[in-house]
C-alpha cells in the first residue's frame, strides 16, 4: 500500500507536468494558424480559463484520491522502508531549500520564459498568446507555494504588460482585448498559487501525522505489527525484528510461517482470523517457536483494523516478550515488573498519541484517565477532566444520542461514533469521530474512546463542495456550448449555452445519442457515418480533436461550428468525452465579406494604376489639342478635327473618373448638400436617359435630407442606377425614385449585418424589370461583371456605384426576384452641417506672365506640353525629368524660380520628397502638384492642401494656366 501511494503521487505529478506542457505548446501552435486577432484573443482567453478549470479539477481529484495515510499506516524512517520524503517528494524537495532560493528560482524562471516568448516568431499580428506565461507560474507555485507563485505572477504581469502587449515598452494597452487577456493571466496565476498553497499545507499535515505515529511506534520496545486480512505483515518494527531475529525488511510481506515453526504459525493465524471476525480487541499470552528453534512467550494485544466505513481491513498487535519472566523463580516480582513496564509503555503510547484518548467508567460514565491530546482538544487539564463525566463534554441537546452511542460501543455493537458534537471548556463546539472499545482496568469495566477532531476535515470537505459548485456554475455560465457524453456517445451533461445553441431543452438531450440528434448528416445532406465522427474517434482512441463541422439545430437547420473534443479518463480507460462548441456563422460571414473586400481592393489598386497612366496619355491628347485650337482660326476647316479630339479626350477623362471612383481614389469635393435638390437637378437629364415607354415617378421626402457628399460623384450614382434600370426594362415599365429619413438602431444593424446606429437618408430606386437570380445578385458589384451581351456593357457601372457609396460612408442593399423587378436602397448618413450658398462668378480670363517656373514631369509628352503651354503665355520654364533633377536645378536657380510644378509620382525621388528638399532651401516656395489621384500626395505623403495646390490629371490647359496665375498672385 505504501509503495502504491508513492507510485500514485509520482504518476500524478508526471501527468500534471506533461499535461501542462502539452496544453501550452499545442494550444499556441493551434492558435498560430488563425489570422483574425479578435478570434485569437478570445480563443486564448477561453483556453486560459479552461486550463485553470481542468488543472484545478485535476488537483482536487489527485489530492482526493491519495490513499488515506491513517488507514495505511505510512511512517517515516526506521520500521518501514518507505518515507514521507518519497511520498511528498515534489513539495519536500523545495522545502529543504532556503526560502530565498525558491523566490530566486521563481524570478529567474519567469524572466527566462519572458525572454523565450519575446524571441518567438511574431504571430497574430504581434498579439501575444499569454498562456505560455502560466508555465513558470505553475512551476513556481507547485514547488514554492503561495509566495513564489505570487512573485512569478507579478513578474509575468509586469513583463508581459511592458514588453509583449502592444504598444510595447509601455504599460499602456492598445486594445481592451489585450487588457482582458492580461487580467486573465493575473487571475489565473493567483488561483494556481492559492491552490498550490492549499496542497502544500495538506501535505505538511500528512507528514506531521506520519512523524507522530512513527514516534509512537519506533519509540516503544514492544513488538508492534500490522497484518492484512491474509495474515501478511504490513508493519513490523525493529523491536519485533529483534524478537524473531530477522530484519524487518525481510518479514514485511510474509505471514507467520516465515518466522515461526508451522504448527505455531498456523495457530497464530487461526487466532488472528477469529479476532478479525469477532471485531474485538484481545490481550493474551502467546508461546511461540521461531524458525531457529528459540522458545518465546509474548504478552500480546491484538485487535482488528477498520477503514473509514467500519470494515475490517487487517489486524494490529503489540507484543512484549515475557519469556525470561516465565523462566525466573521470582514469578510474582517479575509479573509486577512486567505489569509496570507494560503500564509505562502504554502510558508512553497513550500520552504521545495525536488523537485524544479518554477512559470512562462504564457504570458512572465518569472519566478516570485522559491523555494530553484530549486535554488540548477540550481546554481542560488532565486533572480537571477526571472530575468530569460524559455529560459534561457534550451539548445537552445531544446527550440522548451520545448516551445511545456509549451503550452500543460498550456492548461492542459499534466501535465508531461519527460526527459527535463535543463541548469545549470555553463553550465552543467541534465535531469528533470517536473510536471506542471496552477495557478492564483494575477490575473496573471501562470504555476507552479515541477522539479525532474532524473540524478541519469537515471544513476541507465543505470547501471542496463549494469549489465543486463553483466549477458547476462556471460550466453553466460559460458562453461556449459544452456537453459531455458517455463511452457510447450518449449525452450525460449539457450546459445552458449548448442547449440554447442547439435549440433543445436539456431534458430533450440527456440520454440521447449526440450524433443522431444534431450530427447525423453532412452539410450537403449525405449521411454521416458514426464511425467517421470526430467524437466517435476520440471515444475510440482517446485523442483530443478539434476542427470545424456542420451541426443541425432542432428543426433541421444546419450551421457551422468550431469544436474541441477531449476524452474523459478513469485511470487509463476512456469513459467518455467532452465537446466544446462555438457557433462560427458570424465569423464565416465576416470572412466572406473580408475576401470580397480584399478582391475589390486588389482590383481597385490595379484600376487606379491604369487610370493614373491613362490620365497622362489623356493629358497630352487634350493639351496638344487645346494648343492647336489656340493657334487655329475659327474658320479653319481643320478645327472640326480638333473638336473631335477634345471630345474623345473628354470621354476618356470621364472613363478614368469612373475607374477612380471604383477604386475609391478620386479626389472628393465633400460639401453639405440636400439629397432631394440633387435628384431634382438631374430630373431632365434622367428623363433623357430613358425611353418614352418608361414612366419615372418621384416620391421625395417633404423634409430636407442634408448629407455630406460630392455632388458630381453622386450624379454618377444616380445615372448608373437609372441606366441599369432602363436596360432591365426593354419592353418599358415603371421606374420609381424615392427618398426618406430613417433611424438605424442596434437591432437593425444586428439583423441585417451592416451599418452603425444613427440617422440616415434613404434613396430607393425601384424598377419593374426582369429582376435577377440570387447568383446574379451576389455578383452585381463585382468589377467587369455584366449580363449584357458583348459590346453593350463594361461591367463597371454598379462597381462605380459601390465605390462611391463606400467613399461616402454609406451602405447599399439590393432586393430582386425574377419577374418582379429590382430595388436598390442606399443609406447615407445625415449631417447637421449647414448647406453653403453663394453666387456663381463668371469664369476668369486666362492671363500669362513672365515669371520663371520649374516643372518636373517624368512623362516626356506631358513635360513638352506643359513647357509649350507656359512658354506660349510668356513664362520662362526650367524643365526637370525626375525628382533628383528637379532638386538639382532648383538649387542652381532658386533665386530666379517663382513657382514649382511637380508630378506626384516620379522615379528616383517623388514630388513630395523633392518639394521637402526645396522647402528646406527656400521655406516660402510655392508649388502646384499634378497627379492622377490625391492619394499620391495628400493621403500617402501627408502634404496639407494649405501648403500646396493640387490639380488632378487630366488637366485642361486653361485650368492649369489659371491655377499658375492664382498661385503666383497669392
Amino acid at each position: 500500500m505504501i509503495n502504491a501511494r508513492n507510485r500514485y503521487i509520482r504518476r500524478a505529478t508526471v501527468v500534471y507536468a506533461v499535461f501542462a506542457g502539452l496544453w501550452i505548446l499545442l494550444s499556441d501552435q493551434m492558435l498560430s494558424v488563425f489570422a483574425d486577432i479578435s478570434a485569437i484573443a478570445y480563443l486564448s482567453m477561453i483556453k486560459g480559463l479552461t486550463f485553470v478549470l481542468v488543472t484545478a479539477a485535476f488537483l482536487y481529484f489527485a489530492l482526493h484520491k491519495v490513499p488515506d495515510e491513517g488507514s495505511q499506516l505510512i511512517f517515516d524512517r526506521g520500521p518501514v522502508s518507505s518515507s514521507p520524503e518519497t511520498v511528498l517528494a515534489f513539495s519536500e524537495t523545495a522545502g529543504h531549500k532556503p526560502r530565498w532560493a525558491m523566490y530566486l528560482f521563481s524570478a529567474a524562471l519567469t524572466m527566462a520564459m519572458l525572454l523565450v516568448r519575446n524571441a518567438m516568431p511574431v504571430v497574430s499580428e504581434d498579439r501575444p498568446l499569454l498562456i505560455i506565461q502560466m508555465f513558470p507560474i505553475i512551476l513556481s507555485a507547485l514547488f514554492g507555494g503561495l509566495g513564489p507563485g505570487f512573485l512569478s505572477t507579478a513578474i509575468a504581469g509586469i513583463g508581459t504588460a511592458y514588453f509583449l502587449i502592444p504598444p510595447q515598452n509601455s504599460f499602456l494597452f492598445a486594445a481592451s482585448l489585450d487588457l482582458f487577456q492580461w487580467g486573465m493571466l493575473i487571475a489565473n496565476g493567483i488561483i494556481v498559487s492559492i491552490l498550490s498553497e492549499a496542497m502544500h499545507r495538506s501535505l505538511r499535515r500528512t507528514k506531521a501525522l506520519s512523524q507522530h505515529i512513527n514516534a509512537v511506534v519506533s519509540g516503544t520496545s514492544d513488538a508492534v505489527f500490522v497484518k492484512d486480512l491474509k495474515g501478511r505483515y504490513l508493519l513490523f518494527n525493529e523491536s519485533a525484528a529483534r524478537f524473531v531475529g530477522r530484519p524487518a525488511g525481510e518479514v514485511i510481506g510474509h505471514d507467520d510461517t516465515f518466522i515461526f515453526e508451522p504448527g505455531a504459525a498456523e495457530r497464530l493465524m487461526a487466532l488472528d482470523r477469529s479476532i478479525m471476525e469477532g471485531c474485538r480487541t484481545q490481550t493474551h499470552e502467546e508461546a511461540l517457536t521461531t524458525m531457529d528453534g528459540n522458545q518465546l512467550t509474548f504478552l500480546v494485544t491484538k485487535g482488528p483494523v477498520f477503514d473509514r466505513q467500519g470494515k475490517v481491513t487487517g489486524l494490529f498487535g503489540i507484543s512484549r516478550d515475557i519469556t525470561q519472566w516465565k523462566k525466573t523463580a521470582e514469578m510474582m516480582r517479575e509479573n509486577e515488573t512486567r505489569y509496570c513496564a507494560l503500564e509505562e509503555r502504554f502510558r508512553f503510547i497513550f500520552e504521545g498519541a495525536v488523537d485524544g484518548i479518554i477512559v470512562a467508567d462504564a457504570v458512572t460514565k465518569q472519566f478516570i484517565m485522559a491523555n494530553p491530546a484530549i486535554s488540548r482538544m477540550l481546554g481542560y487539564s488532565p486533572e480537571e477532566i477526571t472530575l468530569l463525566g460524559v455529560q459534561d463534554i457534550h451539548p445537552k441537546s445531544d446527550l440522548p444520542y451520545v448516551a445511545e452511542q456509549f451503550e452500543k460501543q460498550l456492548k461492542g455493537e459499534t466501535q465508531l461514533a461519527a460526527d459527535i458534537p463535543v463541548l469545549r471548556k470555553d463553550g465552543s463546539i467541534f465535531l469528533a469521530d470517536i473510536m471506542s472499545s471496552a477495557v478492564t482496568i483494575e477490575d473496573r469495566q471501562c470504555l476507552m474512546g479515541v477522539f479525532r477532531d474532524m473540524t478541519e476535515q469537515k471544513k476541507a470537505e465543505k470547501d471542496k463542495s463549494k469549489y465543486r459548485r463553483q466549477l458547476e456554475l462556471l460550466l453553466e455560465t460559460a458562453g461556449e456550448g459544452i456537453f459531455g457524453v458517455d463511452i457510447d456517445g450518449n449525452i450525460i451533461f449539457v450546459n445552458k449555452a449548448a442547449a440554447g445553441l442547439m435549440g433543445f431543452s436539456r431534458d430533450e438531450l440527456i440520454g440521447r445519442s449526440s450524433h443522431e440528434v444534431f450530427h447525423s448528416h453532412r452539410a450537403d445532406g449525405a449521411v454521416y457515418p458514426w464511425q467517421e465522427c470526430p467524437l466517435c474517434k476520440t471515444l475510440h482512441d482517446g485523442t483530443t480533436r478539434s476542427g470545424e463541422e456542420t451541426y443541425f439545430r432542432a428543426g433541421g437547420k444546419g450551421f457551422p461550428i468550431e469544436f474541441t473534443c477531449t476524452a474523459m479518463r478513469e485511470g487509463k480507460d476512456v469513459t467518455g468525452a467532452v465537446m466544446i462548441l462555438h457557433d462560427i456563422s458570424e465569423r464565416r460571414k465576416i470572412e466572406n465579406e473580408l475576401r470580397q473586400a480584399q478582391k475589390l481592393e486588389g482590383i481597385g489598386q490595379l484600376a487606379g494604376g491604369i487610370a493614373h497612366d491613362f490620365n497622362n496619355v489623356l493629358n497630352a491628347v487634350i493639351g496638344f489639342a487645346s494648343l492647336l485650337q489656340m493657334k487655329m482660326d475659327k474658320s479653319d476647316p481643320l478645327i472640326h478635327y480638333t473638336d473631335e479630339i477634345m471630345a474623345a479626350g473628354q470621354r476618356g477623362a470621364g472613363l478614368t473618373q469612373q475607374i477612380l471612383a471604383f477604386s475609391r481614389k478620386q479626389v472628393l469635393d465633400m460639401k453639405p448638400v440636400n439629397l432631394n435638390d440633387m435628384i431634382l437637378g438631374l430630373q431632365k437629364m434622367l428623363q433623357r436617359l430613358v425611353r418614352e415607354d418608361i414612366d419615372i415617378q418621384y416620391h421625395l421626402a417633404g423634409e430636407a435630407l442634408v448629407i455630406f457628399a460630392d455632388a458630381s460623384q453622386f450624379d454618377q450614382v444616380l445615372i448608373n442606377l437609372i441606366t441599369n434600370a432602363r436596360d432591365a426594362m426593354p419592353g418599358g415599365g415603371r421606374l420609381s425614385i424615392s427618398t426618406e429619413s430613417s433611424f438605424m438602431d442596434a437591432g437593425y444593424v444586428e439583423m441585417h449585418g451592416y451599418g452603425s446606429p444613427g440617422d440616415y437618408a434613404v434613396l430607393t430606386v425601384a424598377d419593374s424589370g426582369s429582376g435577377m437570380t440570387e447568383e446574379t445578385r451576389s455578383h452585381i458589384f463585382d468589377p467587369f461583371f455584366t449580363t449584357k451581351e458583348s459590346g453593350k456593357g463594361t461591367g463597371l457601372g454598379l462597381s462605380v456605384v459601390h465605390g462611391i457609396i463606400k467613399q461616402h460612408n454609406g451602405y447599399i442593399n439590393v432586393y430582386s426576384e425574377i419577374g418582379k423587378g429590382t430595388i436598390f436602397k442606399i443609406y447615407l448618413p445625415l449631417t447637421e452641417h449647414v448647406i453653403e450658398t453663394g453666387e456663381i462668378q463668371a469664369a476668369e480670363q486666362v492671363r500669362g506672365g513672365t515669371e520663371t517656373i520649374l516643372i518636373a514631369e517624368d512623362d516626356a509628352s506631358l513635360r513638352k506640353l506643359s513647357i509649350a503651354l507656359l512658354n506660349y503665355y510668356g513664362y520662362r520654364v526650367i524643365e526637370a525629368v525626375d525628382g533628383e533633377d528637379a532638386v538639382r536645378k532648383f538649387t542652381q536657380h532658386r533665386d530666379d524660380i517663382s513657382l514649382v510644378i511637380l508630378d506626384g509620382i516620379m522615379p528616383k525621388m517623388n514630388g513630395k520628397e523633392a518639394y521637402d528638399e526645396m522647402r528646406r532651401l527656400c521655406p516660402g516656395m510655392k508649388a502646384i502638384f499634378m497627379s492622377g489621384y490625391a492619394e499620391d500626395i495628400f493621403a500617402r505623403d501627408g502634404i496639407s492642401e494649405k501648403i500646396a495646390i493640387f490639380i488632378q490629371k487630366p488637366v485642361m490647359p486653361n485650368k492649369l494656366l489659371r491655377k499658375v496665375r492664382e498661385t503666383l498672385d497669392s
